[in-house]
């Protein structure tokens, strides 16, 4: 069991983590987010090291790649917008970077995956399921979570930990909204390195604070595309394909700056996987 020490410094850097994931196109100094943090920027620096794994300049990075090649699959922004998006000063620089990481040029990618979405036409059965997709606003939720970094094989122990921290009972409450936030794609992020959320409402603990691994974030309120998918998640990609590949070029939005996430209708961990009833919530322009 992690010290009380040790739970405040994790809870502190997961604050600058959520920070981080919601400013990505400011300049992110040092001294902000050791502010954020309540360290002194010497100290936060090794600090963050040592629980990432990544110093703060490799994270931000690594983040602003991983969206630069959202941008180029999901929408029709110039390269040289995404590359100021990404935070390079030059065209060059963004190249360079991105073909280091990726092994090819921004151009090849956007190329390569906007045909490979396009192919997802060829599919009728898929392309008439596109049309259950429906339009919601919602308004902001503020949301309880517990973080897992890794392959998405075990993101069940973060339920696990989110249940042990707030009470089974007030997970499995039918007032309380069981959200998932998958941040990244395993074809894009280093398996280790993929970022997962378990979340779920405070409907139940309205005056409930952020401690030890457990953190409070807030989703964006706003205009979301919704479409629910039926069954075992390890079918759940099927669903994305038809919301991104079929249902997002036609529609004439373009998905916003902000996470894509799940609210499970049934908790995942104690209802067998053939009855799990999960609505993927896109978040729109």
């Amino acid at each position: 069991m992690a010290s009380n020490v040790e739970q405040t410094y994790q809870e502190r850097i997961l604050k600058v983590l959520i920070y981080i994931q919601n400013n990505l196109d400011k300049e992110l100094s040092l001294e902000e987010l050791s502010n954020v943090a309540f360290f002194s920027p010497f100290h936060f620096h090794r600090i963050f090291t040592a629980l990432t794994g990544e110093s703060t300049q490799s994270y931000i990075r690594r983040l602003r790649l991983e969206r630069a090649t959202r941008d180029l699959t999901y929408t029709d922004l110039p390269i040289v917008k995404i590359s100021d998006r990404a935070g390079y000063d030059t065209q060059q620089s963004f190249h360079r970077a991105f073909k280091e990481t990726y092994h090819t040029t921004p151009k090849s990618f956007r190329d390569q995956h906007q045909q490979g979405i396009s192919k997802s036409f060829l599919n009728k059965k898929e392309k008439e399921k596109s049309d259950i997709v429906t339009i919601e606003t919602i308004e902001p939720l503020t949301i309880a979570f517990v973080r897992h970094v890794g392959p998405y094989s075990g993101v069940i122990q973060a339920w696990f930990q989110l249940i042990a921290e707030v009470g089974v009972n007030i997970v499995s409450s039918e007032n309380t909204q069981k959200i998932s936030i998958a941040h990244d794609s395993p074809e894009i992020t280093e398996r280790d390195k993929l970022r997962y959320d378990a979340c779920i409402t405070l409907n139940e603990i309205p005056d409930f604070k952020a401690k030890g691994q457990v953190g409070i974030q807030t989703l964006q309120g706003g205009k979301y595309a919704v479409i629910t998918h039926y069954g075992s998640l390890d079918n759940i990609e099927k669903t994305y394909r038809i919301l991104f590949g079929l249902w997002l070029p036609q529609s004439g939005y373009e998905p916003a700056d902000y996470p894509n996430f799940m609210i499970h209708r049934k908790m995942p961990i104690q209802t067998p996987a053939e009855q799990l009833v999960t609505d993927i919530y896109l978040p729109l322009k």
